[in-house]
């Protein structure tokens, strides 16, 4: 008997039960009440959906598998390497208010998968207007030593490896940027100072389940930004992984396919120093333009 034959025979009986006399009634009865008709219409569709689930069940799913069990295994498999891990984490970033991302950023312990600069958008526009990015330190150090007039002499003592190596590998190259100029012969001044456009630097490694080597990765970021994070996929993170990362200070993100979750904040004592933040936020402006780095690709 098909859905709309049990239907339609249930309606048929009920008319006639209502049909009868009743004497304890005061005025007579409707043929089937509006509540009647409802129950036995949600009767049948649910009769109808179960068939139909059981049905589904069975053929798409493996029925000695919890699901439970199936859910891990899709949350595992949508992250077979740790680029695919990148998207939601960048979003993440954004959100958390990062003006410029870089991906695969050449800081001075190693090789971020992810570094977010913290800034107002228009910061980051006259930055980029103002100067292409400075990422060689012995560059910074000459545009800060010259923010007044310099001899060749006073350049001379001051160069760290000769006067030859340091006009190769500063004086050139901040020439060729008009970053600095040569008032008169002999006498050197920076015509600009790169501003830092970013008030935060995050970090963020990305592993898949080495927790101990992401855990130590990140923490030595430290020494350049004010927050670092260890991401994982949501499957991966547990009560060690939450333990090591309050241990070292770290942060500690789950990454599922459309959101990240925060599981553990860093510590709130930032441990960078001046020097290697200011080269990490020339670096990461190097990365955001570089459309071809994709965090977590580099070999560590």
């Amino acid at each position: 008997m098909g859905l709309y034959s049990l239907y339609s025979s249930a309606l048929l009986a009920a008319d006639r039960r209502s049909a009868r006399p009743r004497p304890c009634s005061a005025r007579p009865c409707s043929p089937l009440c509006r509540s009647d008709r409802l129950v036995l219409e949600s009767i049948a569709i649910s009769r109808h959906l179960a068939r139909g689930l059981a049905r589904t069940e069975m053929t798409d799913w493996p029925r000695h598998r919890s699901r439970s069990a199936r859910r891990r295994e899709r949350t595992v498999a949508l992250f077979d390497r740790e680029t695919q891990m990148a998207g939601p984490v960048v979003r993440w970033l954004h959100e958390k208010g990062s003006s410029c991302v870089g991906h695969e950023v050449r800081a001075s312990v190693g090789v971020a998968d992810l570094v977010a600069g913290v800034g107002t958008r228009r910061r980051l526009q006259n930055r980029r207007r103002q100067a292409p990015p400075v990422t060689a330190s012995l560059q910074l150090q000459l545009l800060e030593f010259c923010s007044k007039t310099r001899t060749e002499d006073e350049l001379r003592q001051w160069a760290p490896r000769g006067m030859s190596d340091l006009r190769r590998s500063a004086i050139q190259p901040l020439v060729a940027a008009e970053l600095l100029a040569e008032r008169s012969p002999g006498r050197w001044r920076a015509r600009r100072q790169p501003a830092d456009p970013f008030d935060v630097l995050i970090a963020v490694e990305l592993k898949l389940s080495d927790v101990s080597r992401g855990i130590g990765q990140a923490y030595s970021y430290r020494a350049f930004a004010e927050s670092s994070y260890l991401a994982l996929p949501g499957s991966r993170v547990n009560a060690s992984a939450m333990k090591m990362a309050r241990h070292h200070g770290v942060g500690l993100l789950a990454v599922f396919t459309h959101r990240v979750a925060e599981i553990v904040e860093p510590a709130a004592d930032p441990t960078a120093l001046a020097w290697r933040r200011r080269m990490a936020a020339e670096r990461v402006l190097e990365a955001s333009t570089d459309r071809s780095r994709v965090a977590g690709s580099a070999p560590r």
